[in-house]
């Protein structure tokens, strides 16, 4: 998923607004001071590759390792049904556990970069503007 970013306004106590868009995704907005501008947009498309990759990485290998724990762990059973059974249950709580964790290190993550950068995020949306 391609990132872009743009310094799209300028606000009055030196902090300009920078957009971010992705492929599928409505754009974000974000303030940011203007001195920080450039490398927070280089940061920013970095972090997003580097999530990307992690999250992919964490989807693919939590299905061996559950496999895996679930076949140790049920060796010495000897009814192929409940081995089955328990295997299905290991994959969806892995599944489930994975998914867990790779959203809250990429939440954290978000966090932790936008205090880096002093900066906060615009929410332009129909419901947050005044009528």
């Amino acid at each position: 998923m391609a990132v872009t970013t743009a310094v799209t306004r300028k606000f009055d106590n030196n902090f300009v607004q920078v957009e971010v868009k992705a492929k599928k995704d409505e754009p974000r907005y974000y303030k940011v001071p203007a001195d920080k501008a450039d490398s927070f947009q280089k940061e920013y498309v970095a972090n997003s590759k580097k999530m990307r990759r992690l999250s992919d990485a964490m989807f693919f290998l939590s299905f061996p390792v559950t496999i895996g724990l679930s076949y140790l762990c049920t060796k010495k059973i000897e009814s192929k049904n409940l081995r089955m059974l328990i295997g299905v249950i290991a994959g969806i709580v892995g599944g489930v556990g994975t998914s867990y964790a790779g959203v809250n290190m990429t939440i954290k993550n978000h966090k932790e970069f936008l205090e880096k950068y002093n900066s906060e995020e615009i929410d332009y949306s129909e419901s947050k503007l005044p009528i």
